[in-house]
């Protein structure tokens, strides 16, 4: 790792699934942060989802079963505040950013709605972690949820999501309340073309705001039609 300090200080971008974390991240993707290999988009999210493959499918989803829970983070959560010992993650985090082309030369980025569930493990190993939770309407979410295909096989039922978006908040919340470092944005906002909070945010993760980019990136069709 060629900076210690850009390694120690990872932005970890979360909040609920359907909430607009992958515009967000791909955004301050643009805007300089390392992500990565990241997921393939699809019909339900064709920009990308900016998610580190080799992060959330050998930590994030293994962490998860570990606790018998749900690796996708829908069904079967992990209690409130449960923390699992994070020994030996540092390690796992680093061989596998540097697997991954990380060379330690600007700030990282992992992005995951699933970190909601788990955030005081990796809060234990990056206590210097920058944290940025994605703001969206909770009708929206649940109706995001009701539509898309690899959300909505999970249960076709309003009450289900409702009861799935209370208890991402009431983790979020916690967070939030922490003496961790977090940040909020609006996706809202962010796509009605006010670019100006996803611009300052970008500017206090030391990265450099580029609003060009940003402003071609962010498709207010694919938001009205896949979101």
């Amino acid at each position: 790792m060629a900076d210690p300090n850009f390694f120690s200080a990872p932005i970890f971008v979360t909040g609920l699934p359907r909430s607009g974390t992958s515009m967000v991240a791909g955004c301050l993707h643009l805007c300089g942060a390392w992500v990565g290999t990241t997921v393939a988009g699809g019909v339900g999210n064709p920009r990308g989802f900016f998610e580190n493959q080799y992060l959330r499918e050998q930590l994030t989803k293994p962490i998860l079963t570990s606790l018998g829970c749900d690796p996708l983070g829908v069904k079967s959560l992990p209690e409130f505040q449960q923390v699992p010992r994070a020994q030996g993650l540092l390690n796992a985090f680093e061989q596998l950013l540097t697997k991954d082309g990380y060379r330690g030369q600007q700030p990282w980025l992992y992005k995951d709605a699933k970190m909601t569930l788990l955030w005081p493990i990796y809060q234990q190993v990056f206590p210097e972690a920058r944290w940025v939770i994605v703001r969206r309407n909770p009708d929206d979410i649940i109706d995001s949820c009701l539509r898309t295909h690899f959300m909505a096989h999970h249960s076709p039922k309003r009450q289900f999501w409702q009861d799935f978006v209370d208890q991402y908040q009431l983790r979020l919340m916690g967070l939030k309340n922490s003496a961790a470092q977090v940040f909020e944005i609006s996706a809202d906002n962010l796509i009605t073309g006010n670019s100006g909070e996803l611009l300052s945010l970008a500017n206090a993760l030391e990265l450099t705001p580029d609003a060009a980019r940003v402003g071609e990136f962010i498709a207010p069709e694919l938001w009205r039609t896949n979101a």
